[in-house]
């Protein structure tokens, strides 16, 4: 079960009542939310644990301050390992989400991020590359800059890359893309929590899609 929000705790007591019923009722449920890591606290993961939640799926969209702040995130580094922490206290595991391929980004940015995703304590990552939507800052700006490349609808789906950066092509991304899930999900550390987990038969089947099969470009 998932709670679709596209920020849960944005009102912290309406996510918090929505916890005490569950708990009140005793429903015998397990889901997931998603929210920004600013708008977290210990205290409310650790109701919303007693609640059943289960998984804190995070924005977390780059490991580089520099890109970070292009985006307009108003987060800090900080910020996302003192959420993090807050969940592992709570005994809430994380996915934390990140963005490939902005229109600043580098490829020493990605390698940051990869980085990032890999030693700030998130249990999942999800890498995805920038899509420029009709109507978003990020597409116009990938208009104005002759840095959108595809023009077939059914290829925007955060999973093909559709633009390139300033500095690196869709080829890189692509690569970068299948490069991240290798590098965070085919760790001997990583294996051995699916492993004692008795999670590797259901995990190593969706990796090797996304790093193996899946054609980005």
């Amino acid at each position: 079960m998932e709670f679709i929000d596209d920020t849960m705790t944005i009102s912290r007591e309406r996510a918090e009542s929505i916890a005490r019923e569950v708990v009140r009722r005793k429903l015998d449920i397990s889901w997931g939310f998603g929210s920004r890591v600013d708008l977290v606290t210990e205290d409310m993961l650790r109701l919303f644990k007693r609640a059943g939640c289960i998984m804190f799926y995070m924005g977390i969209e780059s490991g580089s301050e520099r890109i970070i702040n292009a985006l307009q995130k108003g987060i800090s580094m900080d910020q996302v390992k003192s959420a993090i922490t807050c969940a592992k206290k709570a005994k809430i595991e994380t996915m934390g989400t990140f963005i490939i391929g902005s229109p600043w980004e580098t490829w020493d940015d990605v390698v940051r991020t990869i980085n990032f995703a890999k030693s700030c304590g998130i249990d999942y990552a999800q890498f995805t590359v920038m899509t420029p939507y009709p109507g978003t800052v990020a597409y116009e700006i990938a208009r104005s800059e002759g840095l959108l490349e595809e023009s077939d609808w059914a290829k925007f789906t955060t999973l093909h890359p559709v633009m390139r950066t300033r500095y690196l092509s869709r080829e890189q991304l692509a690569k970068l893309v299948s490069d991240a899930y290798r590098s965070f999900y085919f760790r001997g550390r990583f294996m051995l929590k699916m492993v004692q987990k008795g999670r590797l038969k259901w995990i190593t089947p969706v990796v090797k899609h996304y790093v193996l099969k899946r054609k980005y470009a």
